[in-house]
């Protein structure tokens, strides 16, 4: 089954700065080395927060899946993720969501907390649910939902969390039925036998 992912963010964007013109043709050259290094993984989604226009957020991988803004505005380059209700649409694909896979994202929280329920930053509305999504809960803890599962890794538990006003970068894998979260390029938790449907089933 194809499904919609509904992103608060998106899977991964770039944590670009807007920049005077006399350094922007480095910062070009830098950027343009930074989308080199991601592709280099062959993801089959990659959507940088500073490539697309008007409604549109662009697909760098081979697949180019675009992704379609929902009340979110450009502030220069870059988007301008400032309030609530505003998200990317990503259209469902076959190759997202096997039997193996990953997500990550890059996240600035200009809050401290979030409530009962908390955010997503990779999810979906109910009605299209995905098998898997990201939440940002209470005071910033990460939890990772699976297969309608709330805190599948238990990573609420052992209080996994990021600082706020700082960019984090938060990635998920699952692979034979073990989990793994990680803050910024590091093991925060794992867990073994985690429920899990690919979306092609």
């Amino acid at each position: 089954m194809r499904r919609t992912l509904l992103a608060a963010t998106i899977l991964v964007f770039a944590s670009c700065v807007l920049t005077s013109h006399q350094t922007f043709a480095q910062e070009t050259t830098a950027m343009t080395d930074q989308y080199q290094a991601v592709l280099a993984l062959r993801p089959v989604g990659y959507w940088p927060a500073d490539s697309g226009e008007r409604t549109i957020l662009r697909d760098l991988s081979t697949n180019q899946n675009q992704g379609k803004l929902f009340s979110t505005p450009w502030e220069g380059q870059l988007l301008d993720f400032s309030s609530a209700y505003q998200f990317v649409e990503i259209p469902g694909h076959a190759t997202y969501f096997g039997e193996a896979f990953s997500v990550g994202v890059w996240v600035f929280s200009r809050r401290s907390s979030y409530g009962r329920e908390g955010v997503a930053i990779i999810g979906s509305w109910p009605r299209r649910p995905l098998p898997v999504s990201v939440r940002l809960k209470g005071e910033l803890g990460v939890e990772i939902v699976s297969n309608g599962m709330k805190d599948a890794l238990r990573s609420l538990d052992t209080k996994v969390s990021i600082p706020a006003s700082t960019w984090q970068h938060i990635a998920y894998t699952f692979k034979n039925g073990e989990g793994k979260l990680y803050i910024n390029g590091k093991l925060a938790h794992a867990k073994q036998d985690v429920s899990y449907t690919p979306a092609s089933k």
